[in-house]
């Protein structure tokens, strides 16, 4: 494959067009083209590209259109995540607090620089996390992750030569994780 690279002058603000030129009898990719100065190379322009073909399973995207998207998809459903575990998990740790305060025969409350710890004698499933309240938010953010991200995995499969299909069996895995 040979990349070529356009720059020209268009109505005063120069503009460069990546095109890649794929030998005779292959398909040509699709030219990626953006104005100098607005956004060129940056990664809010493949993810404005993705956002834009979010229900179209055929094409294909090259890994400079994929990537950004798909990273910036898993760095915000990490941090929905961390919004919804939060609440329970800081639930957990005042419930520690206060047995620990209560029972100091059964508690040990270690404190350093920089750390904290509790460590709790015996079987106490009282203190353990409410995971059932968090799994359906959970569950919310996997499937819009799911969602957002299914057409962009098709049209990368397709970039590399593989067949879309091959997106299905990691949603096995995820539902039976679920």
């Amino acid at each position: 494959v040979i990349a070529q690279i356009y720059l020209h002058a268009a109505s005063m603000r120069a503009e460069r067009t990546i095109r890649l030129v794929a030998p005779a009898g292959k398909q040509e990719r699709a030219a990626l083209s953006w104005p100098a100065g607005e956004g060129g190379g940056t990664m809010f322009k493949p993810i404005a590209h993705n956002l834009q073909r979010l229900t179209r399973f055929s094409g294909r995207d090259t890994r400079e259109t994929f990537w950004p998207y798909a990273v910036t998809l898993l760095v915000l459903a990490l941090a929905a995540s961390a919004l919804v575990a939060m609440p329970p998990m800081l639930e957990t740790m005042a419930k520690m607090q206060r047995f620990a305060v209560e029972h100091p025969d059964q508690a040990t409350v270690r404190q350093g620089p920089g750390s904290y710890s509790i460590q709790i004698q015996g079987s106490h499933p009282e203190l353990m996390p409410d995971l059932h309240g968090m799994l359906p938010g959970m569950a919310i953010i996997l499937l819009v992750f799911v969602a957002l991200v299914a057409a962009a995995v098709v049209r990368r499969l397709h970039d590399r030569g593989t067949s879309g299909a091959w997106a299905l069996p990691p949603l096995v895995f995820l539902a039976i994780g679920m």
